[in-house]
């Protein structure tokens, strides 16, 4: 009887042990940003399937393709804006309008940079908070040896 409960015993800590939670991360490189799982660099078609396939995570990873993609059309539009503006002021023109365009253009592409930050914050600590199940370790007790809980 000894002999199966401490084989349960261990049998039981090793699969626990096994499903210790993945933390994503996201970091600023110098071009684009390095995504890591615990302390690997993983890419970003993995870290989106990751987002993706989460149901917690998945509708904030949508909202954050959403307004990036927003947020870069906008950035293209200011672009559109100055070399109107230019053009305006290279023709002796009034660059009243295409200056109101850049303005604009220039606070739609911010807010939605914003929002899709926010959303990508709360995509990654959803998906991080639903991974978070604690783990099961054999270890010191005030018992003695046992098994040991840490969330």
């Amino acid at each position: 009887m000894k002999l199966t409960s401490i084989l349960f015993f261990i049998f039981t800590s090793l699969v626990v042990t096994q499903g210790n939670s993945q933390e994503l991360s996201v970091f600023p490189g110098f071009l684009s940003q390095k995504y890591y799982e615990d302390n690997n660099e993983i890419s970003r078609q993995e870290f989106d399937s990751l987002l993706t396939n989460e149901k917690q995570s998945s509708t904030s990873w949508k909202k954050t393709k959403r307004d990036t993609n927003l947020s870069l059309l906008a950035a293209v539009a200011e672009i559109g804006c100055v070399y109107w503006a230019l053009s305006a002021a290279a023709n002796q023109k009034n660059p009243t309008a295409p200056i109101v365009g850049l303005i604009a253009t220039t606070g739609i592409s911010v807010g939605f940079s914003l929002s899709a930050s926010k959303h990508r914050r709360e995509a990654i600590l959803a998906y991080n908070e639903s991974k978070d199940f604690g783990s099961l370790n054999i270890g010191q007790t005030a018992n003695g040896l046992g098994l040991v809980v840490s969330f």
